[in-house]
């Protein structure tokens, strides 16, 4: 009950000391944490994206932050914290010294002062480095924000009890697609310099939505208008790249006309379906609860009655929508994502 009023809450003003305060004094009232949660893309050429996260800490107390190590869909520990770098910490307008877990490399800890009751953290995720599992397209054409990588989170609350406002600066140009809502749909970027603010949610939903962004972008309605939970292919492409033809839109459509058939429901309040293909791309796909992300070495169009890895690549992470995501094996609903789960029905799951 106390949860509704705190979600709505969070969202407000985007003035950091504003926002800092209120968040800060009605967290504390509830017990319940809000992460302000800032993303600049602007360097995604150099693939840096610049993080500001403002979170509630209690006065006198140790604040022991965890970064994402299982990650949703990937079923195994294969976040990396070394992606981050040049950590700041800020308690109280100074700045403020931060450790490494005596006990885990990857948590991180800062004593928190008296009479503090909010800290500002400042760093970069880095790209363009090995990834252990999904990797990340980032440069000067597109920019793939997974929350996953970026968040650092306090230990000892469970994922869906932390709410996150987050935000997210693109590179100018730049279209974007993904299952966020906006905090108000009709403000556009441009009214925010360039940021774009997102509704408030719990932190296990935020970290299964990623968004995308890219210079060339086009949005394709694969639903009739008005049809409940309506689904979007958000195509990033290079500039040379053709829109695709009737018979491949019609090809997609039909992965969601036959899977909602087969299981008689949306579970979701729209869909986005982001497909990079891009030259210099790895091939890869993940699942997500609202959304699925799929990247392509600019030949996802290509020779299209040979590509049917490609097709079933798209069937296969929508159907996880049904069979993994909405209905999941007990085990592997986490409840953090720095604790291992029980894999033992992984089988049912894939």
């Amino acid at each position: 009950s106390d949860a509704k009023p705190f979600r709505l809450m969070c969202g407000g003003s985007a003035a950091l000391a504003p926002r800092l305060d209120f968040v800060a004094s009605l967290a504390m009232t509830l017990g319940q944490p809000c992460i302000l949660l800032d993303v600049d893309a602007h360097r995604a050429g150099q693939r840096i994206l610049a993080v500001r996260a403002v979170m509630p800490v209690r006065p006198g107390a140790l604040l022991r932050l965890r970064h994402a190590r299982y990650l949703p869909g990937c079923h195994g520990p294969y976040g990396e914290i070394s992606h981050l770098a040049g950590l700041a910490v800020r308690a109280g307008h100074r700045p403020r010294p931060w450790r490494r877990g005596a006990d885990e490399a990857r948590a991180i800890e800062v004593d928190v002062p008296e009479g503090v009751d909010s800290i500002v953290l400042d760093y970069q995720w880095l790209g363009g480095q090995p990834a252990a599992y999904y990797p990340t397209p980032i440069e000067e054409r597109i920019v793939g924000v997974q929350w996953s990588n970026l968040l650092l989170y306090p230990e000892g609350h469970a994922a869906a009890d932390i709410l996150v406002t987050p935000s997210l600066r693109l590179p100018d140009g730049f279209g974007w697609g993904g299952a966020l809502t906006l905090a108000d749909p009709a403000e556009a970027s441009d009214a925010n310099d360039g940021w774009l603010r997102f509704a408030a949610t719990d932190l296990a939903t935020l970290l299964d939505s990623p968004i995308y962004g890219g210079r060339h972008h086009q949005a394709i309605a694969l639903d009739e208008p008005g049809t409940p939970g309506p689904a979007t292919l958000h195509l990033f492409q290079g500039v040379r790249n053709a829109r695709p033809d009737e018979r491949q839109i019609a090809a997609h459509r039909a992965v969601f006309a036959q899977a909602e058939r087969m299981f008689a429901s949306r579970p979701w309040p729209r869909y986005a379906l982001l497909v990079a293909n891009l030259k210099g791309l790895d091939q890869d796909a993940l699942e997500h609860f609202e959304s699925s992300e799929f990247s392509y070495a600019g030949d996802y169009l290509d020779a299209w009655e040979e590509a049917e890895r490609n097709r079933s690549d798209v069937a296969h992470e929508v159907v996880h929508v049904w069979n993994g995501k909405w209905k999941r094996p007990a085990g592997l609903v986490p409840a953090d994502f720095h604790t291992p789960v029980d894999a033992d029905l992984l089988w049912v799951y894939e």
